[in-house]
């Protein structure tokens, strides 16, 4: 039974992902002008993070459609490109499978938290697997980029959780918590940065009108060279339906 629970998550776990990256492609392309100085933001950003530093690796985690990744910019300086992620889109594989220096890596930035579920009791018990997950360390690259990862490593197993167990939002928060601070323990200290959205602002006529919601429940206090920006995610009103949808954005390395 455990078997067939772990398979059936897995499954769950891939479709979502799935669907989830062609959605991204196809708001892309509605929102192709609206999302370009956010796109711009995060390519110069990992620019001038790498810039006059001579590494040879260089590792995107959550590398999907590389909207927002300077690939051409990248390669042209000598540097071997790692792209981690769940799934890689088959476009982009087709597009570099003869481009030497990109490796695909296909992983689970949550340590396959959302098959772990099918060993927890309860969700005190499930709280408890988090607690103890082991951190993922990705120290034997020269720089590690989390690309607008950090607040989607826990929407897919918050979602199974509310499904299987009775959860409060306390222990929601916890869990986010968790997921986070791990992701961010991983990134070795000066050798990453982070670029990600930690604020959903839905509106109908003015930005300042709007109704906020937290998507970030770590500090990122610590970060270095910070850089803020709007994301302008949503403008047709369909994310939201009648509300216009825009992320604030961070950058900062580790």
């Amino acid at each position: 039974m455990n078997i067939f629970k772990s398979v059936f998550y897995k499954i769950i776990k891939n479709r979502h992902y799935t669907i989830d990256q062609n959605g991204i492609m196809n708001r892309y392309l509605t929102e192709k002008k609206n999302w370009q100085e956010h796109l711009n933001n995060s390519k110069q950003y990992i620019l001038d993070c790498i810039s006059n530093k001579n590494y040879n690796t260089l590792a995107i985690l959550g590398s999907g459609w590389l909207l927002d990744v300077p690939v051409d910019d990248i390669l042209k300086q000598g540097v071997k490109l790692y792209l981690l992620d769940i799934n890689h889109p088959k476009q982009i594989v087709n597009k570099y499978k003869n481009e030497k220096n990109i490796t695909f890596i296909k992983t689970d930035l949550t340590n396959n938290l959302t098959e772990k579920i099918n060993y927890a009791k309860d969700i005190n018990d499930f709280i408890n697997i988090v607690n103890n997950n082991s951190i993922i360390y990705f120290n034997k690259y020269d720089f590690v980029v989390s690309l607008n990862l950090l607040n989607q490593l826990d929407i897919l197993l918050c979602d199974l959780l509310k499904k299987k167990f009775t959860v409060n939002n306390n222990d929601l928060i916890n869990i986010r918590q968790t997921i986070q601070q791990n992701h961010l323990t991983g990134l070795s200290k000066g050798k990453g940065c982070i670029i990600t959205d930690y604020n959903e602002i839905n509106y109908k006529k003015q930005i300042n009108e709007g109704v906020s919601k937290q998507l970030i429940y770590v500090s990122l206090d610590n970060l270095k060279n910070k850089k803020e920006w709007i994301w302008n995610f949503d403008t047709k009103e369909t994310y939201n339906s009648n509300l216009k949808t825009v992320f604030k954005v961070i950058s900062g390395e580790v």
